[in-house]
C-alpha cells in the first residue's frame, strides 16, 4: 500500500469512527422521546399555572364573571390578562421552534393547539375589557357567548393533550407518575 493510500484509509476510518461515535453518543431513540415529552409537560405545566394565576381559579373567573355582569372594574383585570397572554404566546413560540420527534408531531400539535385557544380565550377576556360600561347588550352578549365556546374548546384541548402525552409515555415506557414531577421553566 502506498503512503497516500494508507493516509487516505486512515483518514476513513478515522471519520467512519467519528460518526459512529456520534450517533452512539447522540440523542436518539428513547432518550429524545423522554426528553421531548418532558418538555411537553413542562410546557403545559407553566401555562396551566399561568392560567391559574388568571382565569382558571375559581374566584379569578368568578370575581372576572361579577365584573362583566355589571359592567364594573373590567380593567383592573387587564394587567394580569396581559401578562399571562405574552407568557402564554412566549410559550407557544419556543414551542413553534423546538425539535419534534417524528412521532410526537400529534402530541406537538395538541400541545400548539392548548396554547393558541389558550391565548384566544386570554384575548377574549381582554376584548371585553375593552368594552365600554354602557355597552350594548349584543357587544356582551357576543363576548360572553365566544367566551363560553372557546372554554368548551379549551377543556377539550386538555383532555386530548392530557391522552396524547399518556399514550406516548406508554408507547415509549416513559413514567409519568403525576403532572407535577416536572416542572422545569419552558425556554430552559
Amino acid at each position: 500500500m502506498t503512503k497516500n493510500a494508507s493516509k487516505t484509509l486512515g483518514w476513513m476510518i478515522m471519520l467512519a469512527l467519528m460518526a459512529w461515535t456520534a450517533v452512539a453518543c447522540g440523542r436518539h431513540g428513547p432518550m429524545e422521546a423522554e426528553e421531548y415529552l418532558r418538555r411537553n409537560i413542562a410546557v403545559w405545566n407553566r401555562s396551566n399555572a399561568v392560567l391559574g394565576a388568571s382565569i382558571s381559579g375559581y374566584f379569578a373567573v368568578m370575581k372576572f364573571d361579577q365584573a362583566l355582569q355589571v359592567r364594573e372594574n373590567l380593567t383592573s383585570f387587564r394587567q394580569d390578562l396581559m401578562q399571562a397572554d405574552d407568557e402564554i404566546t412566549r410559550y407557544r413560540r419556543e414551542m413553534e421552534d423546538y425539535p419534534v420527534p417524528e412521532d410526537a408531531v400529534d402530541l406537538h400539535a395538541k400541545l400548539i393547539d392548548y396554547l393558541a385557544t389558550s391565548s384566544a380565550v386570554l384575548s377574549m377576556m381582554m376584548r371585553a375589557i375593552d368594552l365600554p360600561d354602557d355597552g350594548e347588550e349584543a357587544q356582551y352578549g357576543e363576548i360572553v357567548g365566544e367566551m363560553h365556546r372557546l372554554s368548551s374548546t379549551l377543556a377539550l384541548n386538555v383532555a386530548e393533550l392530557d391522552q396524547a402525552q399518556d399514550d406516548y409515555a406508554r408507547r415509549h415506557r416513559i413514567s409519568v407518575r403525576f403532572r407535577g414531577a416536572v416542572d422545569e421553566e419552558p425556554g430552559n
